[in-house]
């Protein structure tokens, strides 16, 4: 079962789920239970070759995430 990533459209959250990809329209968020959930797409990005840092990027707005 993959670890999916959301964001809740009513109060901002951020948060991860195991789900199965079948299963994601059904997540509620944590926090306020609210079913307006949707996938949050990381916008990870590692140039790799050499002279890659290896260091990814934040997502947008601001909000820092996995490194």
């Amino acid at each position: 079962m993959p670890r999916i990533d959301f964001i809740c459209t009513t109060c901002g959250q951020s948060f991860a789920e195991f789900v199965r990809f079948e299963e994601r329209d059904s997540v509620k968020c944590p926090s306020c239970e609210s079913s307006h959930v949707k996938q949050d797409f990381l916008g990870r990005w590692n140039g790799g070759g050499s002279g890659s840092s290896g260091k990814t990027a934040n997502a947008v707005g601001g909000r820092p995430r996995f490194t």
